[in-house]
């Protein structure tokens, strides 16, 4: 089965719902898959091979969505890219995947419903053959906190793994309006959308949450019954909307959580205002879809969890020599491994030895699992910083300096020092008319451990973070 192939069976069993609503239009299954039919055909008489990369630029509408169906329909691989991506960056990913077809909004004129339907009316070659499990589908470009770009490829075998996951831990409703907030071409958004148009849902597309008048009106509109979002969209919505989330307490049945986790304080905020909807942390990557997840709202003691293990993922926890931990605490962390067909095919470049070990894909990020096999986030292995051998997460840190009256946001890094190894240094984001300096110090003192104390703290405008809130430590590694 495929992720398409899906698609054109709504066509034909649900033809009547609504698939998509977007700042385009909106269109019914039966008229997504005419549209998809006819570009997958146009793609055909162009000359597309099997497996053969075509770059999309992200327009976040329903012509952007026929236009990657009809790739993924043709044999074609997707390689969606930022509506406002710079020119530098689109050369190299064209190089990179060494790409023919490219549609963007300076090449191909038709990026919206009604001029995309006026460019195929004419278009007699209607396609139909299904792709194999085994074709490429995707080459997905993320940067995500470490500043490289990494082509990652998967097939419709992995997409279609990562749905199953995905619908395996979700409970749908059986006529789901679903809003997606957050760009399709990023895993988290495009992910949701696909695990939500295999369950036969309407799908709608919304840039992003501000202002916040039109997030409230699709909620009214269209009557929606689920939300995707990362939690830093939660927290805007929290902070400036006071208690309105309540008035859909009984609208909205879940939310689903990626990119970077749900905060315990945002969550109780959350789940008293909308006390019936079921509120999902979902944990994966690029590389390997949605691994670990849960009901955080199910589960409000399992404090700081990331979730269990899905339905289409093995889990094991590595020391550093690549031999399983099997022991449960903090005590007994280590590397996290999936063993599971949602994992990628590979990277554009092929350099897949650090995290590609047989049929395990290696996370990179330091987790540990409780009793009840519950899963904990600690830090990603390259932020961890080596204190005279003593191992501490930076979130260690950051989640003191937090609590005290005046920080709006921090980061800790680790800085190479000839004695230590490394010490912690502390970037702070504050509000002066609160904060005061020698305070915080002796509140650190306090409540950090000797050695975990920051042996400098600096004040900086803003701490920069990724478009879905993950701090990116690079940066501030540079400025040391």
């Amino acid at each position: 089965m495929t992720i398409i192939e899906k698609v054109l069976s709504h066509g034909i069993n649900s033809p009547d719902t609504v698939a998509i609503i977007a700042n385009d239009g909106e269109v019914t299954y039966s008229e997504l898959c005419i549209l998809i039919n006819k570009f997958a055909g146009y793609l055909k008489e162009q000359g597309l091979s099997n497996g053969e990369p075509v770059v999309l630029q992200c327009t976040q509408n329903i012509a952007f969505i026929v236009m990657l169906f009809g790739t993924l329909l043709s044999g074609g691989a997707i390689v969606p890219v930022e509506r406002d991506i710079k020119e530098a960056n689109l050369h190299d990913i064209k190089e990179s995947v060494n790409a023919k077809f490219i549609f963007t909004l300076e090449t191909f004129q038709h990026f919206t419903l009604d001029s995309l339907n006026e460019f195929l009316k004419d278009i007699t070659s209607i396609y139909h053959e299904l792709p194999d499990d085994d074709f490429l589908s995707n080459i997905l470009f993320t940067t995500g906190t470490t500043g490289t770009s990494e082509g990652i490829i998967h097939t419709h075998a992995s997409d279609y793994a990562t749905v199953e996951n995905v619908l395996h831990l979700i409970e749908m409703p059986e006529n789901n309006n679903a809003l997606i907030i957050g760009p399709l071409n990023h895993a988290f958004a495009l992910r949701r959308f696909y695990a939500n148009i295999v369950h036969g849902s309407t799908n709608i597309i919304l840039d992003n949450i501000m202002p916040l008048s039109v997030f409230f009106d699709y909620l009214d509109k269209y009557k929606v019954t689920s939300i995707a979002m990362n939690p830093s969209a939660l927290v805007i919505i929290l902070r400036m909307s006071k208690d309105k989330l309540a008035d859909y307490k009984d609208q909205i049945s879940y939310i689903e959580f990626s990119s970077s986790p749900l905060k315990e304080e945002h969550l109780v905020v959350a789940t008293e205002l909308l006390p019936n909807t079921k509120m999902y942390n979902i944990y994966g990557s690029t590389e390997a879809g949605c691994m670990i997840g849960f009901d955080k709202a199910k589960y409000m003691n399992k404090v700081g969890s990331i979730g269990k293990a899905n339905y289409n993922a093995q889990l094991f926890i590595l020391d550093s020599n690549l031999e399983e931990i099997t022991g449960i605490g903090i005590d007994n962390k280590g590397v996290l491994a999936v063993k599971s067909p949602i994992i990628m095919k590979g990277y554009c470049n092929n350099t897949t030895s650090e995290v590609l070990s047989g049929d395990l894909y290696i996370t990179k990020d330091i987790v540990y699992r409780d009793e009840d096999d519950f899963y904990y986030f600690v830090a990603r292995e390259k932020d961890i910083i080596s204190i005279g051998g003593l191992k501490v997460a930076p979130e260690e840190i950051e989640d003191v300096a937090k609590k005290y009256p005046g920080i709006i946001d921090c980061a800790c890094v680790g800085k190479d020092d000839q004695i230590a190894g490394q010490v912690p240094v502390l970037f702070i984001e504050v509000d002066r008319s609160a904060y005061n300096g020698q305070g915080l110090s002796a509140f650190l003192m306090a409540n950090l451990e000797r050695y975990k104390y920051p042996k400098d703290i600096r004040i900086i405008d803003s701490i920069p973070k990724t478009f879905n809130g993950k701090v990116i430590r690079k940066e501030l590694r540079s400025i040391l």
